[in-house]
């Protein structure tokens, strides 16, 4: 079953989540008290700094430029009459004049995915990450009162002061 959903769950736009011992799932993206995505301004649930991050133990990972090229992603999906077998559908989802002619990746939601909409939201989801995230970060930090509160998935930020040497 944890296969399943760990295959599964990006494309409902949810992640895996553990906290305080429970195994659930929580929504990728932020949302509001009415369960819509936030498209406004994201505000982190913790800032971290100095005080809390344990020296050098900051890592930054940057995703390779050849990994974040435009690409269209073509969601297969379900069309699924009421009284007829299903039929395969695919719907490309690309950002406005990038990727006219490919390069392509496919993602086969029609075990699952019987609504144009949920593809669309889902290849607009996986387009995105791919355009916007450009590095990952990991840092360790002294154990304190927020490790109970934060699980993974939790947007934070970590704000660090520059020092320039030589």
């Amino acid at each position: 079953l944890e296969d399943f959903i760990a295959a599964t769950a990006r494309y409902f736009l949810l992640t895996k989540s553990k906290k305080a011992g429970k195994v659930g799932l929580k929504p990728m993206l932020p949302i509001t008290s009415g369960n819509v995505i936030n498209t406004g301004a994201i505000t982190p649930v913790f800032l971290f700094d100095e005080s809390q991050v344990i020296p050098d133990s900051f890592e930054i990972t940057y995703v390779p430029l050849a990994d974040r090229k435009p690409f269209c992603a073509l969601m297969l999906w379900r069309q699924q009459p009421d009284n007829d077998i299903g039929l395969i559908r695919t719907t490309e989802v690309r950002y406005t004049g990038t990727a006219t002619d490919g390069p392509y990746e496919q993602h086969d939601l029609s075990a699952f995915c019987t609504s144009e909409l949920h593809a669309v939201r889902a290849g607009a989801f996986i387009v995105a990450r791919r355009r916007y995230v450009s590095h990952t970060l990991r840092i360790k930090a002294r154990p304190q009162a927020y490790g109970s509160t934060l699980s993974r998935g939790d947007i934070v930020q970590v704000k660090l002061a520059k020092i320039a040497s030589s």
